[in-house]
């Protein structure tokens, strides 16, 4: 499951990227279990093991702290030209949004997809 790619995808459909990051919403959060039903439901068969977030440090920092990756926010003093942001929190909503969406999606595939 690529966070990137959800965190961006969700952006533009939703227009999410308003004056509050969407990878710090409880509805992204829903919205990457549901990402991560569809996964487990389609590939589930096929896939052996799974991860939920791949480099969440590089995710948060790179997109809410230095700008340089999706959804580039951050600071205006950054002179980075983003799209806006505040890199002195942004950065820790985002980290614990990932933390509680990681748990979301854990506790969904423990209780209805992991084979005991």
């Amino acid at each position: 499951m690529n966070h990137l790619f959800v965190a961006s995808t969700l952006s533009k459909v939703k227009g999410v990227l308003a004056s509050i990051p969407a990878s710090t919403s409880a509805e992204s959060r829903n919205d990457f279990r549901d990402y991560a039903e569809v996964c487990f439901k389609e590939f589930g068969d096929r896939v052996k093991h799974w991860i939920t977030l791949n480099e969440p440090w590089s995710y948060s920092f790179g997109g809410y702290t230095s700008g340089l990756l999706t959804p580039a926010r951050c600071s205006e003093w950054q002179g980075m030209n983003c799209t806006g942001g505040d890199s002195a929190t942004e950065l820790y909503l985002v980290a614990n949004n990932q933390l509680l969406a990681h748990a979301s999606v854990v506790n969904l595939y423990k209780n209805k997809y992991q084979v005991h």
